[in-house]
């Protein structure tokens, strides 16, 4: 490569598409903003210049393709044309899916290359699962029979980026669709390091994954916490010992609990770990008391107070008076299904008759 002449530009084929890179000239004032024709594996694409490459060192430049020139108005105005033909193409690729009985995959979008020569289409499917693509590839090259087909199944990342509409959060545009490019891996670990409530309502976007904003801010929490002890450690302060009852990473703090003054913030290099303090003998402690053991009896018998028989008899009469006077408890009957006599069968019945009309 001529290091004078040529130099590398970024090219972006959709809005919030990949950058790719590409190599162009002096010769074609190529600046941002342009619209240029390039090759790709797909075909012939136009495509719009959103970088100009001033770092060559991390680019590896036998890979780079060079530009084919720079779009005229014919080529802007055909484009325009493909786009228009795109929603034909949608609704009979849907058309043809549904008739076929492919249940459970969706079309989401078509795009047509540079001149009509290739259409891409992207599916998804309902239960997120693998979707075998080659009867849909058969299927839509019998109805354009001139254009290379070109099918790819996408999740449901890409498919609320590609509708838009509103953010869970309120905002009038989700995030994906206005500024991200590509998509990383999001874990629930991000939301427990900030501290967010873990409910599906709180974490989870309009796609039914994880917010894409949960990385937003991860990094900055991650690297807040790494000086600052853990939540219920005991640590010491210029003030005395205490509990960390609360870690602000954004602020470099923590909230210390101390028994005598409550709670306090202190900054993270006022604190050092602290093993939990030793009650002293002036606090209070509370213990049950001790259940009151039975005297141990001595080996010699009590003296037995003798009763007369006169006072046996008025004892013996009270008792009598007293149960007499004291209503007995109803008999406990029961299931009454069970408790009634079992008759017998209606067999039985009729041969227990006949034999009381013979005698």
């Amino acid at each position: 490569m001529d290091e004078l002449t040529d130099f590398i530009i970024g090219i972006r084929f959709t809005r919030l598409g990949k950058i790719y890179h590409f190599k162009a000239n002096n010769d074609t004032d190529t600046i941002i903003g342009d619209i240029v024709l390039v090759e790709t594996s797909r075909g012939y694409q136009l495509g719009e210049v959103v970088q100009i490459v001033t770092d060559l060192s991390q680019l590896t430049y036998p890979n780079v393709k060079s530009i084919i020139r720079k779009a005229n108005e014919e080529d802007v105005r055909a484009q325009q044309y493909w786009m228009e033909e795109e929603q034909i193409a949608l609704k009979k690729a849907r058309k043809i899916l549904s008739e076929k009985g492919q249940k459970g995959v969706k079309v989401v979008h078509t795009e047509y290359g540079y001149m009509g020569e290739s259409l891409s289409v992207l599916v998804t499917s309902v239960n997120d699962q693998k979707v075998n693509l080659t009867p849909i590839i058969s299927m839509l090259q019998h109805t354009f029979p001139n254009t290379q087909i070109n099918v790819r199944q996408v999740g449901p990342r890409d498919v609320a980026k590609l509708y838009g509409g509103i953010g869970a959060c309120g905002l009038t545009e989700r995030c994906c669709s206005q500024f991200i490019n590509s998509f990383n891996s999001i874990s629930i670990r991000m939301a427990k390091e900030q501290e967010i409530s873990l409910t599906p309502e709180e974490i989870t976007g309009m796609c039914g994954r994880l917010r894409c904003c949960l990385e937003y801010e991860y990094e900055q929490y991650r690297e807040g916490r790494r000086g600052l002890p853990k939540k219920n450690k005991w640590v010491e302060t210029p003030d005395g010992i205490g509990r960390v009852n609360v870690v602000l990473p954004l602020r470099s703090s923590v909230l210390v609990y101390m028994p005598d003054s409550g709670m306090k913030e202190y900054e993270g290099d006022q604190v050092k770990p602290a093993q939990r303090p030793q009650r002293s003998e002036s606090t209070p402690t509370y213990q049950r008391s001790p259940r009151p053991t039975p005297q141990a009896s001595s080996g010699r018998s009590q003296p037995v107070e003798e009763i007369s028989q006169d006072e046996l008899e008025s004892l013996d009469a009270e008792n009598i008076n007293i149960d007499a006077q004291t209503p007995k408890p109803k008999p406990n009957k029961g299931n009454r299904k069970f408790n009634k006599k079992r008759r017998p069968p209606k067999n039985q019945q009729k041969n227990n008759r006949r034999d009381n009309n013979t005698q």
